[in-house]
């Protein structure tokens, strides 16, 4: 009942706050300054903002420089209920509104698509593009977009669009940023005429900083560079090529182990706190030291320190063209593009001792499309898209008594025709259709090699604590603690020649290596798959847009979203998930265009979702698998507003109210993998004889969705003499509890928080150079921004910066 109340008050008072504006815009502040206009493409043509129907947010190129945005993780702070975060190495997840996916595989497809100059990235890593240097805008659209982007945007999509060469125009310019954390942020370009009817443009960018932990984890290294060539053949015809690279270096994100989950009963648990500071990071003496005081299963041994030194190591290129025929009665576009990422990285996410992502893909895609101009009544858009994906990998997740190592090769093929249709009903009305059909084939070939060190052994054998204490479990050099391998003859080597055991008996699901000691055994447990599977699924919109004013817009919206299931190398495969979004939104320009006041209420039902966690897999061993398993609905209202108040200040602000659930979610796990802190009914027994536990966590919060968000700005301009100024801005975020896990454990709820920053900036009217300082998280606070499954018992989390500041300044010529 209160929520609907919330909803409703909050309703109201934005209608309320919208038409008393509108009826009262002619005695508020007089300026002869408007709003700059925003261009958007999210529809696949050039709008105005304040035109297009959809929930979307856009942050210019001047945008990203001044919040210091310079990757996609940085839009967190930007957008509200986007979350991005690392996954470990290169791979990212990304979250909007409580949809999105927790796995970081590279076979896993995103829920969140990265558009990334008119081609869609399909894996994960995209998160990682060196791409926010001499960028255009960046659009943010909220909500299924599967008609024109296809599938894997049930959240939706973010669009990244780069400048692009200007013919006639010969320019070049920098942008530099040095700060605190030894930040040192550096990017230029240069646009060259090449004869009357050609364009080259070149851009590059450097970005790197220390770590924000102390143990130096939570840094940045990467190197960008991108070129373009666009020509313009004839009067109908153009073409535009690119290209680009991006090198990222660095020990990558880190993770702080704030406490343990000590045992009370069957998923039962208690988290003990560690003591250590937030924005030490897993390598410190304190995170090592805290480590080596864990007993982890199933060997119940205490963990050895870390072994390997982390690093990632990633690059991304593309090639991609654009090539326009502009046609008497419309628009051909071709949009070809060309992909490929690969990495080398270790990392210690969620509590390993080293995990190791070794893994490539490689990416063909095309769209074509036809922009039409029916007539006065109508205008379209119809297109056909094609894309084709090579995946491999070798990854490794060392949690030293259990060693998962995974090797796989993956075919993804998959096309789709679409068309959107305006409809003008009247001057004032129009009736937006949509639809599009996809088929996706996946295949893979691979295998996960599981060795598993059991305290006595399996079955009956299996000892645990306290009595695994008596057995010798926990008395160092009785049992192996694995290094990081990605072989299962390297296993066997290990084992071998440190004299643990040379014996191999078959059992099912793989071999039974008991060891010489006598202390306990090994499984080695094999999964394999060798499979192929296909969807198909029509995605489709429809939307009503009302005209109330010369300079308001009211719309309704419904759309649905798809996206593919899939298999992985332990044989299992998961079906699609689905999201049926309703939109009705107000978009406003008043009071002579110094003013814009936008609102939007929201309803989003998201059934099957996709969720990878421990469970059994079909061969009965406990492994990360993914399962549809969720039912959501997730709903809200936003409300923007920009006003120009007078020549000299701006003030914006953001407000959102989300509530966002699990109207089913269901989990199957078994011990030690039972920490899930939800009602639980024991189902069954397992072939070691645990218990088989269904847990309902029906009716927890959805994960990265807080319940409100509000965002407030000014900026002020000081006219100086000799046509200088001073551009003063200030903002402050507010962002409430949220939880960042599915397991609802303790340390999963994540505290509310508010972030401050200033900027200054020296400034000419004509803005072709700028020196600025500025200062972010003034509250000077590391903030939690996600945390880890707690794999082994520990409950890690990571964390953001505290205070930044620098200076930055830049120029044109």
């Amino acid at each position: 009942m209160s929520i609907l109340r919330n909803s409703r008050l909050l309703t109201g008072a934005s209608m309320a706050t919208i038409f008393f504006v509108m009826a009262t815009g002619s005695a508020l502040a007089q300026t002869n300054r408007v709003l700059d206009e925003i261009v958007v493409t999210a529809q696949k043509k050039s709008q105005g903002l304040q035109e297009t129907s959809l929930a979307i947010d856009a942050l210019t190129g001047a945008d990203l420089l001044k919040n210091g945005i310079n990757s996609a993780a940085g839009l967190t702070d930007a957008v509200p209920a986007l979350t991005i975060i690392s996954g470990g190495g290169i791979n990212g997840q990304v979250y909007m509104r409580g949809i999105g996916n927790r796995g970081a595989t590279n076979y896993l497809d995103p829920a969140i698509i990265l558009n990334y100059d008119g081609v869609a990235l399909a894996r994960g890593s995209a998160t990682s593009i060196g791409a926010f240097y001499d960028i255009n805008r960046i659009e943010v659209l909220k909500g299924p977009q599967g008609t024109l982007y296809g599938k894997n945007a049930t959240g939706g999509v973010i669009n990244i669009v780069p400048n692009k060469p200007e013919i006639g125009v010969r320019e070049a310019g920098f942008a530099a940023d040095f700060g605190n954390y030894s930040s040192q942020n550096f990017s230029a370009f240069a646009n060259v005429p090449v004869g009357e009817n050609s364009a080259f443009r070149v851009a590059a960018s450097k970005v790197k900083h220390d770590g924000y932990n102390t143990d130096g984890t939570s840094d940045d290294d990467r190197k960008s560079f991108r070129a373009q060539f666009l020509t313009e053949i004839n009067d109908s015809v153009s073409i535009r090529l690119a290209g680009d690279y991006t090198d990222i270096g660095g020990i990558g994100a880190g993770a702080t182990p704030v406490g343990s989950y000590q045992r009370l009963g069957l998923g039962s648990f208690e988290l003990v706190e560690s003591g250590i500071a937030l924005n030490s990071g897993p390598r410190s003496a304190e995170s090592r030291a805290f480590r080596q005081t864990i007993l982890a299963g199933p060997g119940f041994g205490f963990l050895n320190d870390i072994q390997d030194e982390w690093y990632q190591s990633g690059e991304l290129w593309g090639l991609n063209a654009e090539i326009k025929f502009e046609l008497g009665s419309g628009d051909l576009t071709i949009l070809p593009g060309y992909r490929e990422t690969s990495q080398d990285s270790r990392f210690g996410q969620p509590g390993f001792n080293s995990g190791w992502w070794q893994d490539e893909s490689a990416q063909k895609s095309i769209e074509v499309n036809y922009a039409g101009h029916g007539s006065e009544l109508f205008d379209y858009i119809i297109g056909a898209y094609y894309s084709d994906e090579d995946i491999s990998g070798n990854n490794t997740f060392n949690q030293e008594f259990v060693l998962p190592m995974q090797e796989y090769t993956v075919e993804n093929s998959s096309w789709a025709v679409f068309g959107e249709a305006t409809f003008n009903i009247n001057e004032s009305t129009r009736a937006i259709v949509g639809a599009r059909y996809t088929e996706d084939k996946k295949t893979m070939d691979g295998s996960i090699d599981n060795f598993i060190t059991f305290c006595g052994g399996l079955g009956p054998s299996f000892v645990t604590p306290p009595g695994s204490f008596a057995h010798g479990c926990a008395v160092p050099g009785n049992l192996p603690h694995f290094p990081t391998l990605d072989t299962p003859e390297e296993a066997y080597a290990f084992l071998e020649d440190n004299g643990w055991s040379s014996t191999r008996i078959a059992i099912p699901p793989g071999f039974l290596i008991p060891l010489n000691n006598g202390i306990g055994q090994i499984l080695h447990a094999q999964s394999t798959v060798h499979e192929t599977i296909s969807y198909n699924e029509p995605t489709y919109r429809a939307t009503l847009e009302k005209d109330i004013s010369e300079n308001s817009m009211m719309f309704a919206n419904y759309s649905h979203g798809y996206r593919a299931g899939g298999l992985e190398p332990t044989g299992n495969s998961y079906d699609p998930e689905f999201i049926n979004a309703y939109t009705l939104g107000i978009k406003n320009t008043l009071l002579d265009g110094t003013l814009r006041l936008n609102a939007e209420a929201f309803w989003w039902d998201y059934k099957d979702q996709q969720i990878s966690y421990f469970n059994l897999s079909d061969n009965g061993v406990l492994q990360n698998t993914t399962r549809n398993v969720g039912k959501a609905t997730n709903r809200g209202i936003e409300v923007d507003v920009t006003w120009l108040v007078g020549d000299n200040t701006i003030v914006d602000g953001t407000v959102q109210y989300l509530d966002a659930s699990y109207d089913e979610l269901f989990f199957s796990s078994t011990t030690p993998r039972d920490n899930i802190n939800c009602p639980s009914t024991i189902v069954g027994t397992t072939s070691s004889g645990s218990p088989d536990l269904l847990f309902d966590c029906s009716g927890n919060k959805s994960i990265f969705s807080p319940e409100w968000t509000i965002k407030a700005g000014i900026e002020h301009t000081f006219s100086l003499e000799n046509s200088m100024q001073i551009v003063l801005g200030a903002d402050t975020t507010y962002v409430s509890d949220q939880v960042g896990g599915f397991n609802n454990l303790e340390h999963e709820n994540i505290d509310g928080y508010t972030t401050t920053n200033i900027d200054l900036t020296f400034e000419p009217l004509e803005g072709d150079w700028y020196f600025g300082l500025y200062a972010r998280n003034l509250e000077n606070k590391n903030r939690v921004r996600s945390t880890q499954n707690p794999l082994l018992g520990v409950a890690y989390v990571t964390v953001g910066a505290d205070m930044t500041y620098g200076m930055r300044f830049g120029s044109k010529f």
